[in-house]
């Protein structure tokens, strides 16, 4: 007997993909890095601040600095608050490299065409994710989005997903989440719902697996496939 595909159990039918976005779906780690290394650089003279910041990758913002900050044990004279907004406009400077990864957009046509309803879960900040989706042409895919300011916790807390499934009217057995950050995995999970990981954008395929994914995907065309399997 064949050993079915997690999405073909025959329970409930799955209806909706949940897409992180940075990594995800947005080509965007090379600028994240960029950013948040000259701003360090620039604001309180920290270097070599790069592989730090892939680490740390999926988290907010305001964690990934403060983690930085301790770590090298540097006087905060500059407040949270303002080296974020330094990213952001630094971040804005580059709006035309934000693009989708390659594959992206041919993926989620066959996922809309398939009838299926995708919501974007992302713990940046709504003004900068809804700008870069416009940007990137992926906007018109998603019935939802939900930002990391719209809740209270951020990934891997379950309440990001806990709001886009409330919004899609869903229970968590018919959607699935694609994430290439352990956040996304274990955010997922707690909510109820399976996770797949993105393996063309993740740093750490092995660690997604651990956290729980289903699968790590090699390309994202690769969940059309898994949603049509029979």
């Amino acid at each position: 007997m064949r050993t079915p595909d997690p999405l073909d159990l025959g329970r409930v039918p799955i209806k909706a993909v949940l897409f992180d976005l940075d990594g995800t779906l947005l080509d965007t780690h090379p600028l994240i890095v960029r950013c948040f290394a000259e701003t360090l650089e620039a604001l309180v003279g920290v270097t070599g601040a790069e592989e730090r910041c892939h680490r740390l990758l999926g988290r907010p913002l305001q964690e990934m600095f403060a983690t930085v900050l301790a770590e090298r044990t540097v006087v905060q004279h500059r407040s949270l608050d303002q080296l974020i907004f330094d990213y952001r406009a630094r971040m804005k400077s580059l709006d035309a490299g934000v693009l989708p990864f390659p594959g992206v957009v041919d993926a989620l046509e066959v996922l809309r065409g398939l009838g299926l309803r995708m919501a974007v879960v992302t713990t940046k900040h709504a003004v900068l994710a809804e700008r870069h989706l416009a940007i990137s042409g992926l906007s018109y895919f998603f019935e939802v989005v939900v930002c990391g300011d719209h809740c209270a916790t951020y990934k891997p807390d379950p309440a990001p997903f806990f709001l886009a499934l409330r919004r899609l009217d869903l229970d968590a057995r018919q959607a699935v989440v694609v994430g290439d950050s352990p956040a996304d995995i274990l955010g997922a999970r707690a909510a109820g719902m399976m996770a797949y990981g993105a393996g063309w954008g993740t740093l750490d395929r092995d660690e997604l697996t651990r956290c729980g994914a289903e699968r790590v995907l090699e390309s994202v065309d690769q969940l059309g496939s898994l949603m049509t399997r029979s």
